[in-house]
């Protein structure tokens, strides 16, 4: 290559790199304005007086979108383990005991336990036992109700 056509090169490698800057800074801004939107609403749920499941369905909805593609799947595994197990003769778990055993398939931290409440683990049941069938649905209702 000439000198010309590696100067040409070298401005075209220098324009896409300013451009991959300033999208990665409007990118760290939105993310930035979006959790103080977040917060904000949190905030704002918070104070409004009996909303106490407006602000779970929030955190349950940013729980789920949090989680990655395998975590998802993993939960649902989880509770095909569950139901396999009691199928097994193995004693149904306790509504606690589905929650720690949640909280370890889901690899949440000890030190971040504390931020998933056992609503999570109800709401979880509550759903497997609307949008389920056999055997599954017995087992959550079961376990939802202990």
């Amino acid at each position: 290559m000439d000198a010309v056509t590696i100067e040409s090169l070298e401005e075209r490698l220098d324009k896409l790199e300013q451009k991959i800057e300033l999208q990665d800074q409007v990118t760290a801004d939105l993310v930035t304005q979006s959790e103080a939107m977040r917060s904000l609403m949190i905030k704002l749920i918070e104070e409004y007086s009996g909303a106490g499941d407006l602000l779970f369905d929030i955190n349950f909805s940013i729980l789920k979108q949090d989680l990655g593609a395998e975590d998802k799947i993993n939960i649902g595994l989880f509770l095909m383990k569950v139901t396999k197990d009691c199928a097994a003769g193995l004693p149904k778990p306790s509504l606690n005991e589905f929650h720690y055993r949640l909280l370890q398939t889901m690899n949440v931290s000890d030190e971040d336990k504390g931020d998933f409440s056992l609503e999570i683990s109800k709401r979880l049941l509550a759903n497997c036992v609307k949008d389920s069938q056999g055997d599954q649905r017995d087992v959550a209702s079961e376990v939802f109700s202990n």
